[in-house]
């Protein structure tokens, strides 16, 4: 049957002013240049969809991630995995969690109007959501108070909210996917319109939609990264590992490589060190591949007098793989083994502000590419299973990319005792990004690990502080490292 037509030319006027701004906002154009280098292929980018009218009544939403709610958007919400969200946890990942800023799992949305909305009926929602249940709030403090109650009469005069906060309660932390309809029309024998959206819940990495779901994560609460951590074969003996990680946007993000040692002033001797020396940043990891001057061999081990007195001589100062900072070449070398043999399969990542990240397989970070930031030093496979472990990468996500930096979760204890990566995180935590992600959409590296791990990033409250930090920064045992990637990123 048909809408009613009650007020229908006063609607029609004031569709009829809005809906050439509608058009000219749908316009701006979606994507972003692709991955580029030998490790991960291209990223297909959408074209443009053309703004179409809007339906009597529908649910919008950031789909793509972009920032912005168009008419791709409308389209890609029917496809594939949809819209990607995260379900409700207790867990600030990156932004509150809290009463008082709000529930960090809320998805937004946008309850549009078009041709054939009237001045009578009601509005409801439906799902196929078997295990667990959907809630809608009018803000973004999730209490009983501003819980949505359905259905929504329309009355002449009473609009409905402009905007919804969806949260998804599951029992149990796992991926689902359903179908979220939108109805309008009298009653359930009587339905005008439905609109239909894909919804994919990605709980854990290794869930489709999981980078998707964080990005989106990112976006709604306009945050400048998503935490995550995960454990890997819990309660195997010998298998099992923490792991940490962060998630930001590649085009929001800027990479600076320090070299702690070759730089003007003070030399920085740890990763507490560097944090507090750049706490403008988001995140701080340790970088690649370390030796002594010589590029063979490691600083010799100091006591604590000879560390006190002098940190230099047991600081190491070459990167093997390469280093530009600044646009300036540092002290480096092709990647090496101690017997002094050149490994051309080894990794690197470098930036530009026009290229933006690209990671890639080879001796030494290129010196052709334009790279105003670079480091080699990388290892795309590395007998990581019986140590603690760092990684950096990068993955496809629909038109846009998103960084992963992740090493063993120093605070994670098994038995008491501090994780010492004697598991296998990392070949778990690489399997499961590669599920995530999709065939060809992850370059994944190693970075320098052991001793050498360091991560720190910003929480909630936007200050950056040391996470994790292994024996060279702990105890400068049993040398000292030089260089770090430091990523400082922008809010949506």
């Amino acid at each position: 049957m048909n809408a009613p037509r009650g007020g229908l030319l006063l609607i029609l006027a004031l569709l009829a002013s809005a809906g050439i701004a509608v058009i000219i906002l749908g316009t701006r154009r979606k994507g972003s240049e692709p991955i580029t280098g030998p490790v991960a292929p291209p990223i297909k980018v959408h074209s443009p969809a053309a703004p179409k009218p809007l339906p009597p009544a529908s649910l919008r939403a950031d789909v793509d991630g972009d920032g912005a709610i168009d008419s791709l958007d409308d389209e890609l919400k029917g496809r594939g995995t949809g819209l990607c969200v995260r379900p409700g946890d207790n867990l600030a990942n990156g932004a509150h969690d809290d009463a008082q800023h709000g529930d960090d799992d809320l998805q937004e949305l946008e309850l549009a109007f078009g041709e054939g909305f009237g001045s009578e009926g009601r509005l409801w929602v439906e799902s196929t959501l078997k295990a667990g249940k959907l809630r809608f709030f009018k803000s973004r403090i999730a209490a009983a108070e501003n819980e949505v109650a359905w259905p929504i009469s329309i009355a002449a005069g009473a609009p409905a909210p402009g905007k919804l906060y969806m949260l998804v309660d599951l029992p149990k932390p796992e991926a689902a996917g359903f179908e979220l309809r939108l109805l309008y029309g009298r009653s359930e024998q009587e339905v005008w319109h439905t609109d239909t959206t894909t919804v994919t819940v990605a709980a854990r990495i290794g869930d489709p939609g999981y980078f998707a779901a964080a990005r989106n994560y990112i976006v709604q609460n306009r945050a400048r990264l998503f935490l995550d951590q995960a454990v890997f074969h819990p309660g195997e003996p010998g298998l099992e590992e923490g792991f940490a990680w962060a998630v930001m946007r590649s085009e929001a993000t800027r990479l600076q490589v320090i070299d702690a040692y070759h730089r003007p002033g003070k030399k920085l001797l740890d990763i507490g060190q560097v944090a507090a020396a750049y706490p403008e940043k988001t995140v701080i990891v340790n970088g690649g591949s370390v030796w002594d001057a010589d590029g063979r061999t490691d600083p010799p081990p100091g006591d604590e007098r000879s560390l006190r007195e002098n940190p230099e001589r047991h600081m190491t100062k070459m990167t093997n793989g390469g280093i530009i900072s600044g646009g300036v070449r540092g002290r480096g070398q092709p990647y090496r083994n101690r017997d002094g043999r050149t490994i051309d399969s080894a990794g690197y990542v470098g930036w530009s502000p026009a290229g933006g990240f690209e990671f890639g397989v080879g001796a030494e970070v290129p010196a052709d590419r334009g790279y105003t930031e670079g480091l080699g030093g990388l290892l795309p496979t590395a007998g990581y299973d019986k140590t603690r472990c760092g990684m950096v990468g990068q993955a496809a996500v629909g038109g846009h990319k998103v960084l992963i930096v992740a090493n063993t979760d120093l605070r994670h204890r098994i038995n008491g005792r501090e994780d010492n990566g004697s598991g296998k995180g990392a070949t778990a935590f690489r399997a499961a990004a590669e599920a995530s992600a999709g065939p060809g959409a992850l370059a994944l590296f190693f970075r320098d690990s052991a001793a050498s791990v360091a991560f720190a990033h910003r929480g909630p409250d936007d200050v950056l502080r040391v996470r994790d930090a292994a024996l060279r920064h702990t105890a400068h045992q049993p040398s000292i490292i030089n260089n770090y990637l430091a990523f400082e990123t922008d809010r949506p």
